[in-house]
């Protein structure tokens, strides 16, 4: 999967009559550069074609794509291939698809390939992909050793070489197979899920080559890919393992992780390079495959096989070919305790399971009453749960251990303490009890701490507007620890008080910052600091605190004061003068300049578009809208995307570079804006006038945001022009 753009809401098309697999097994016109396969498909009057087989690439409902200059140079009219209110650019090719392997199933249209920008398919020189649209129903060896690619014939059959795993899929409304595969890596002892993407791609830096010998052409090659915290948390648990830095340069500049081992389909293979992606990118692949993932399996993992894809029945086969050997799973690591998923199994486990036998006996009691208060379960599982007490208690063996009972591991990786921070807060505990004579898990929760489990487990009312329930929010805050959060008062407390408070002040100042709670947290870590309970991290809140009030030069003091603090890198503030009176500011951030202008947005413009977003839905969303034609005019003219105060600048950036035009602005202060009541992502507000003419929420698809606009009176609507703000 080497392109942002996945186009995969095709893959759910319905209405397509499967057109069978062959025969015979038929080997494909295909050449192989350094482990990529690309497709040579012949046309009468011009160079062969080059489409690169891309297991975790664009497509759907048997289509593959072309790139827009590539039809336009062959002289091949496009044509519109209508999905409800939905229209597809697609192409009529009869001697392209003569030269291919028919797919498993008519296409929508009986089109060809849909057509897609020519920025989707970045570097290389590509005229298509033949991806996830095309590649379901059938099966396919790609021969690594030998360099081949082959559709096998449809009564194929494995040999005892080969070692066979699931290939998760997910299907659309007939049940077609579609979408991006899933399959599970075992590294370091821990199952991973990943993407089986044969088109992982590479682009090292020099360093980048010298350390992991990538062989390239023309600068690229093949790789494997993993989030930003997963890379943090193999690096932190094994500094041994080499780490480059600005590694890989297709995306930003990469690091890269020399991983020792990895386990696939009971074969080991390695060493193997893992080229870091930033988390949001691996997170949003869930949206497109049977569940979420934690990075993408390229081909510098698969060319030690011989590796044959089934689609149809989802499985995957591995026949070693060179540098792998047997893994041998022990009998004790295949009868772990089933995962708890309802909350029938949570009550068994809890009764018959002794005492000091379960990690949850890991957490004090308070802990682990509020930890237990936090889950939440669904009919497809475990839906809510609690990360704070783990932050704050256990170490991160203990944390994992905790949240593995539920099949979480993947979700909460790196959370947790350092041993030695985890050892300091058992110390400050064991003291509070001595003083109290107690033991040290037995001792009944303090004045304290029972007020904080008031805070912490109280159901917020979300029918109300955001504003409104953080202001009852701050009022229960108020009630709980007005009478102790002063400086005279705090001296008293114990260790475990101390931090109770703490985490209460940055609870209620993460949600909607005030100076009056900001200056309660102030109090709390200066004593924390005198008593040495304090390190770097426990500022981090604070520092974002003081950021989202705006009060940046304190926020640089307490960054300089602390160091290891980690946290958002701060831009160089401008304030755009005047500011119009009345009018929401927030700030533009300038991915350039790295220079964040605060500027007023009108409203009362004939015709405004809001969009609260950031998260992965709002960035699907944004995809889309980007696919479509007269909508991407509609948002460029007329749309503000807009951050809450809180967002990270770190996350515009990434957002700005992905969409450079539909940035993202930060809320100066969401008081100032006055008609969102809801700040849930992603949310849509139309103005007309300076009058609200409506709002929906959520991200389902454009035939939705269509009708949902049109009843609006926001389409149809002038050609576009410049946005104004």
């Amino acid at each position: 999967m080497r392109h942002a753009v996945m186009w995969m809401a095709l893959a759910a098309m319905a209405g397509n009559v499967a057109a069978g697999e062959p025969d015979v097994r038929q080997q494909i016109n295909a050449v192989y550069e350094v482990g990529h396969f690309y497709v040579l498909p012949s046309i009468p009057g011009s160079k062969p074609l080059r489409l690169l087989v891309d297991t975790g690439g664009a497509g759907g409902s048997g289509l593959f794509v072309l790139a827009a200059a590539t039809v336009k140079r062959l002289g091949w009219n496009t044509r519109s291939c209508g999905f409800g209110n939905a229209e597809i650019p697609v192409v009529d090719a009869p001697l392209l698809a003569a030269s291919l392997p028919s797919p498993s199933r008519a296409t929508p249209c009986h089109a060809t390939a849909m057509v897609l920008p020519d920025k989707v398919f970045g570097a290389g020189n590509l005229d298509g992909i033949l991806g996830a649209g095309y590649l379901p129903g059938q099966t396919w060896t790609f021969d690594y050793p030998h360099q081949q690619l082959w559709r096998e014939a449809s009564h194929w059959t494995p040999t005892p070489r080969y070692h066979e795993i699931a290939m998760e899929l997910p299907h659309d409304p007939d049940g077609h197979p579609a979408g991006l595969p899933r399959i599970h890596l075992r590294i370091d002892g821990e199952d991973l899920p990943m993407l089986l993407d044969t088109g992982a791609t590479a682009k090292p830096t020099a360093a980048g080559e010298q350390a992991a010998g990538t062989p390239t052409v023309h600068g690229y090659g093949v790789t494997s890919y993993a989030p930003r915290s997963l890379i943090d948390r193999w690096h932190t648990h094994h500094p041994e393992w080499p780490v480059v830095e600005n590694g890989d340069d297709l995306v930003g500049h990469s690091r890269l992780i020399r991983v020792p081992q990895v386990q696939i389909a009971g074969w080991s293979v390695g060493p193997v390079w893992f080229t870091e992606r930033p988390d949001r990118n691996i997170d949003n692949l869930e949206n497109y495959m049977s569940g979420p993932v934690q990075g993408s399996a390229g081909a510098n993992i698969y060319q030690h096989f011989v590796m044959t894809l089934d689609y149809q029945h989802g499985k995957a086969y591995f026949a070693c070919a060179t540098g792998c050997r047997l893994f041998i799973v022990t009998k004790a690591a295949a009868t772990a305790r089933s995962v708890i998923t309802t909350q029938a199994a949570l009550d068994a486990y809890l009764k018959e399971t002794p005492k000091g036998a379960s990690p949850l006996d890991q957490f004090s009691p308070g802990a682990r009453t509020r930890f237990l208060a936090s889950l939440g379960f669904t009919p497809r599982g475990l839906g809510t749960f609690g990360m704070d007490d783990a932050s704050n208690e256990l170490t991160k063996s203990q944390a994992a251990a905790v949240y593995a009972l539920f099949g979480l591991q993947t979700y909460t990786q790196g959370i947790g303490l350092d041993d030695a921070k985890a050892a300091q807060l058992r110390g400050e505990r064991e003291a509070d009890a001595k003083r109290r004579g107690c033991a040290v898990d037995q001792c009944p929760e303090s004045d304290i701490e029972q007020r904080y489990d008031h805070l912490v487990l109280a159901k917020e009312n979300f029918a109300l507007p955001d504003q409104a329930r953080f202001d009852a929010y701050r009022q229960h805050y108020e009630q709980l620890f007005g009478m102790y959060q002063n400086p005279a008062t705090i001296r008293s407390v114990s260790a475990p008080d101390l931090r109770l408070l703490k985490r209460a002040a940055q609870a209620a100042v993460s949600l909607d910052p005030h100076d009056e709670e900001v200056g309660q947290l102030h109090f709390d870590l200066a004593e924390m600091g005198r008593r040495g309970m304090a390190d770097d991290t426990d500022y981090a809140g604070l520092y974002h605190a003081l950021i989202t009030l705006r009060q940046f030069d304190a926020a640089r003091q307490l960054s300089a004061q602390h160091p290891k603090m980690g946290g958002d890198s701060l831009p160089t503030i401008h304030v755009q003068s005047p500011l119009h009176e009345g009018w929401p500011t927030a700030l533009s951030l300038d991915r350039t300049t790295n220079v964040a202008t605060r500027e007023a947005f009108d409203l009362s413009t004939p015709l405004r578009i809001v969009v609260v977003a950031s998260c992965h839905f709002s960035q699907d969303a944004t995809r889309a809208i980007e696919s479509d034609p007269s909508l991407h005019a509609l948002f460029v003219k007329h749309a503000i995307w807009l951050a809450s105060q809180d967002e990270a600048f770190d996350q515009v950036r990434d957002w700005n570079t992905k969409f450079p035009d539909m940035p993202i602005d930060i809320a100066w202060q969401e008081r100032e804006w006055t008609r969102l009541d809801s700040w849930a992502m992603p949310t849509f507000y139309v103005f007309k006038n300076g009058q609200l003419s409506g709002k929906f929420a959520g991200w389902n698809g454009i035939p939705s945001l269509r009708e949902s606009l049109k009843k609006m009176g926001a389409i149809p609507v002038a050609a576009p022009g410049p946005a104004t703000k």
